[in-house]
């Protein structure tokens, strides 16, 4: 059974670092319950199981790193207790993969479907074959090459069956020990090839938990289709920063950064930080094709497991009781460590889930979680990109596709719609100062390798430094080169995972430009705001308001007019690529309109001018690429630009419109054909701003909602598919909007049904991801994870 030896299992794995893992009887005995299938998945593995649950049960694990699926045809054999995969191996090498567990109990009939999988198997034409498993069978003596029962017997025809498909069999000593009973040869491994498997690498090693069964561990010779992602990397939070300090108070900035054009301040400020790295913080070697130790995991518990598995080594040798007696004592010794790591690790997660949620969702994520990172995608010419290197282009090919290059628009009035106007900012070291000190220390460096821990750690011996060169590239209008880079960490949303079309960008830059950013747009919405020049249509990024708010007074305006018996109908737009598409030139000019002008103007125009980007998985970039429109998702100055960029939008309607961020929405009551007009010509006149903004809707994505409906009045979109027809918005009963599901009767069963089922999960996951729960863990997990998702907008629902 896994569940009660799952940390014990992970254990291992973090020391010895299999790339397959095949394991059978993994349910209780006599259970009835075999629901459960996300206890079974381990982090950084592929989990593959038999379609058609057995009394017992086998499963595979193959490390992500590695090519592989499940082989279906092999299920329809009628032996239920096997899984099969394929692993791509070097060239158009394969590898068939099975793991198999024969009850001793089994019956002739089933013995001989299990023969027959075996023969289907070979049948199938792979140049590598390893079959692995428990199959029970004492009989058959493997080194003598004999079997003690008959001709006509189950362990005889099994023998003969793996000598007529040419399947070796490599483990020549007992694989199970229990005391007062002769040890047995039950767990065997076949392959195709004497040599594939390396003798000297067969090892027995000690049971999980209180197993009898030993765990086999063996090296198979084969060239793997995986990609190395090693390599050394910075342990920053075990750096000398007392020194690090010492040296860069030392330094004469004044002297150093004199005279210098913006460009060369920062060369020579990012040497000088790279320097002190490479002298004060430690690397540690990493090999990421493998796990990590579980996150409960302490020396003390890793010295136990070592403890226990030279013990055991000890009495498999000897057999003698002294030896046993030994490890009996090291294996409880050991369980019991393992048991205390964990109940301390996760006493300590539960109760700083309130002020840590991220490592809370870290030690859910690594029990019940099988990452699948970036699977196979597929090209623009419809092959399949299945190595690293091919995807990081693959993506990268189509996130630059969506840039939009424009003329300049000719005849727009760019006179300020204020008398104020936003010409400078003057910083002092106060103010970034300030902004270190609020530096999250756990997110990445940017591409300039400064991670937020380093500048936190040296805050006060670099403020006055970076004070020079933010008011230098303020003064100036010039961002320096290394800010504009930005590398590209692609995100799943949603659909078929083949699509590079279903991954949002988003961009890792400078943590030092997003210091820098934070103070300018600090700036720059206090301007705004001071001289109210946003709409009050947008309720994205503005403080004091949020989803609710707008929730709420979409609600009331709706309410109203349904209980004056109106109907209404509601336009849900979607922006195609909305961050990613804004045209620079354009948005200069609502700059500009707004009264952001001078040194501030000339520094957004080259923020945003001379942008580069790559995309990384793993160790694995791209080439770069220009950046020719768009705001980078992961900046801080972004979500500004981009609310600046459509703040006119609700301008052009004669109705009431909505906006949070890039969601937008229009609405009236249609209790006429005029208003219905009226509301179609709204439509049109935001489809016109869309084309003069170059901001594309999405139409496929922009729904019609009828609220308290009488009519099935259909509306379009004033783009031409293929046919040259308008394109028809499709009409919906119900959609999401801003985390609340609305109904088109105006209630809102689906959004409660679907906050129960959300909360019934994550409560779910709390349940299985940790083993020891009293009711003081419980209750504090629960007010900070559970609760906040049955408050969320409780006021409109």
């Amino acid at each position: 059974m896994l569940t009660n030896k799952r940390s014990e299992f992970e254990a291992h794995l973090s020391i010895e670092k299999p790339h397959i893992i095949g394991l059978c009887e993994i349910y209780p005995k006599n259970s009835m319950d075999k629901s459960i299938t996300s206890m079974l998945n381990v982090a950084d593995y592929e989990k593959y199981i038999p379609d058609k649950v057995g009394d017992r049960g086998v499963v595979i694990y193959i490390h992500k790193s590695l090519t592989a699926f499940k082989v279906d045809i092999l299920s329809e054999s009628g032996f239920n207790e096997s899984v099969w995969c394929e692993v791509k191996l070097e060239g158009t090498d394969k590898l068939l993969l099975g793991c198999i567990y024969r009850s001793p109990s089994s019956v002739s009939c089933n013995n001989k479907k299990l023969n027959d999988l075996i023969c289907h198997a070979r049948n199938l034409k792979y140049s590598h074959y390893l079959i692995m498993g428990d199959f029970n069978y004492p009989e058959i003596k493997w080194v003598d090459n004999e079997v003690s029962s008959g001709i006509n017997t189950d362990p005889f025809k099994f023998y003969e069956c793996m000598q007529n498909n040419f399947l070796f069999q490599h483990i020549c000593t007992p694989t199970r020990f229990r005391t007062g009973q002769n040890a047995n040869l039950l767990d065997l491994v076949f392959t195709n090839e004497e040599n594939m498997i390396a003798k000297d690498s067969i090892q027995m090693d000690s049971p999980v938990g209180k197993s009898d069964h030993c765990m086999i561990t063996f090296d198979f010779c084969c060239y793997l289709n995986n990609e190395n992602t090693s390599g050394d990397r910075f342990s920053y939070f075990r750096g000398n920063y007392e020194i690090f300090n010492e040296t860069l108070n030392g330094i004469d900035w004044d002297v150093l950064l004199n005279n210098k054009s913006i460009n060369e301040m920062w060369k020579c400020f990012s040497s000088v930080m790279s320097d002190n790295i490479d002298r004060f913080i430690p690397k540690k070697k990493t090999d990421r094709k493998f796990i990590s130790p579980p996150l409960w995991m302490d020396r003390a518990t890793k010295s136990a497991i070592v403890k226990k598995r030279k013990s055991w080594k000890k009495y498999k040798y000897s057999r003698n009781n002294l030896s046993y007696v030994k490890y009996v004592k090291d294996r409880n010794e050991c369980t019991n460590a393992v048991k205390n790591a964990k109940l301390s690790f996760e006493q300590k997660v539960a109760l700083e889930s309130k002020t840590n949620v991220k490592s809370f969702w870290n030690y859910v994520n690594s029990k019940l979680k099988t990452r699948s990172g970036i699977g196979t995608l597929e090209k623009p010419d419809g092959t399949l990109a299945s190595s690293t290197a091919d995807k990081v282009e693959v993506l990268n090919q189509f996130f630059t596709s969506v840039f939009t290059q424009t003329e300049d628009l000719k005849d727009y009035d760019t006179n300020s719609v204020s008398n104020n106007f936003l010409n400078d900012i003057n910083i002092c070291q106060e103010d970034v100062l300030k902004k270190l000190n609020k530096l999250k220390t756990d997110k990445s460096a940017g591409p300039d390798g400064l991670h937020p821990k380093v500048l936190y750690e040296v805050r006060h011996a670099i403020c006055y430094p970076l004070f020079l060169i933010f008011n230098k590239s303020i003064k100036e209008g010039k961002v320096p080169d290394d800010w504009k880079n930005a590398i590209v960490s692609p995100i799943f949303k949603k659909g078929k995972k083949l699509k590079p079309g279903n991954y949002r960008p988003v961009s890792l830059t400078s943590v030092v430009c997003k210091i820098c950013e934070s103070i300018i747009r600090d700036n720059i919405m206090k301007f705004i705001l001071t001289n109210n020049l946003f709409t009050s249509s947008q309720y994205g990024f503005r403080p004091g308001r949020s989803c609710v708010t707008q929730l709420l007074e979409v609600l009331d305006e709706w309410s109203e007019l349904i209980d004056s018996g109106f109907p209404l109908d509601s336009i849900f737009l979607d922006f195609s690529k909305a961050f990613d598409t804004v045209p620079h030139q354009r948005l200069f000019l609502k700059l500009e309109k707004l009264g952001i002008k001078g040194c501030i103007l000339n520094w957004i125009k080259s923020f945003l001018s001379g942008r580069k980007q790559c995309v990384r998985i793993n160790n694995t970039t791209s080439t770069w690429s220009d950046v020719v429109s768009g705001v980078p998702q992961g900046s801080v100055l972004g979500p500004v630009l981009f609310l600046i960029f459509i703040n006119d939008l609700p301008d052009v309607v004669e109705g009431i419109v909505k906006v949070f961020a890039d969601d937008c929405k229009v609405y009236s009551k249609v209790s006429s054909d005029y208003e219905r007009c009226k509301l179609q010509e709204n439509l049109d006149r935001l489809c016109e701003w869309s084309d003069m903004w170059k901001l594309k809707f999405n139409a496929a994505k922009c729904k019609v909602l009828h609220i308290n409906p009488d009519n099935d009045l259909q509306y379009r979109y004033t783009m031409l598919d293929e046919s040259g027809n308008f394109i028809a918005l499709s009409t919906v009963n119900e959609e999401k909007d801003l985390g609340v599901t609305f109904e088109s009767n105006l209630k809102f069963e689906k959004h409660i049904s679907d906050i129960y089922n959300k909360v019934q999960r994550v409560l779910s996951l709390i349940h299985h991801s940790f083993d020891y729960m009293d009711q003081n863990m419980f209750l504090t997990i629960y007010k900070s994870i559970v609760r906040p998702l049955l408050e969320f907008a409780t006021c409109v629902s």
